[in-house]
Parts: structure tokens; sequence; C-alpha cells
């Protein structure tokens, strides 16, 4: 049986359209950031850095921070929370509020019943596999 992902993966899965939506605006910024505070392998840095749509460009880095693990992705929520990222990406304001710790009430307040549910149903899928 499939082992459940980390607190950190589970929340940055379920961020990830959010995140791509904000981030896209300015991704080689984000990319910058990520790699100065080593959130990266060096070969997942070129990768990324290769992409030539921003959009596909913060989809790479964020599926590469969640293969990388909890410790990368606990590194991601605390750079999103950072001044310099905040001030650019306004919209990210509501990272400030996001705790690992509590997920269910995070998914209540702020990312709604819908998409708790849709993850929900993505757990119970990966169970099955």
């Amino acid at each position: 049986m499939a082992e459940e992902p980390a607190a950190e993966i589970q929340l940055l899965r379920s961020l990830k359209v959010k995140l791509v939506e904000i981030l896209s605006a300015d991704a080689d910024f984000v990319l910058q950031y990520a790699d100065s505070r080593c959130l990266m392998s060096v070969p997942g840095y070129r990768r990324v850095k290769a992409c030539r749509v921003s959009s596909e460009k913060v989809t790479d880095l964020l599926d590469h921070i969640i293969e990388r693990g909890p410790e990368a992705a606990r590194g991601l929520l605390e750079l999103l929370k950072d001044q310099a990222l905040q001030e650019t990406f306004p919209m990210l304001s509501f990272i400030k509020d996001v705790q690992v710790n509590t997920l269910s009430s995070v998914y209540a307040r702020v990312l709604g019943p819908k998409l708790a549910n849709i993850q929900h149903v993505c757990q119970m899928k990966h169970k099955r596999a």
C-alpha cells in the first residue's frame, strides 16, 4: 500500500493550480529565488529554466519541488511568505495564513469545500494505485 504523502506535499499539490496562475506573472523571479534557497537540484534547475512558457515553467518548478520531498516543499512554502515574493505577487497574501499542520482548516477556509473534495478524491485514487 502506498504511503500517505507528507502534509507539505499535499498542501503544495492542492495549491498548485492557484500558484501556477499567480506565479506565472514572473516565473523567472520565482525560479531565481527558489534556486537561491537551494530548493532545486542542478539538473532540475536547468530543466525548469529551459521552459519558455511561463505557466509551464512554474508547473515544472512546483513538480520538481514536490518530487524533492517534504523539506523542499516546506522551503518553498516559506519562500512564498518572503517579503519580496509577497510584494511582487500581492495575490499570494493568502499563503501567510497557511499552516502545514492544519490542512483541514486550510482546505475549508482558504481553498473551499470543492477543492477539499477534489483532494479527497485524489487521495482515494492514489490509495487504489
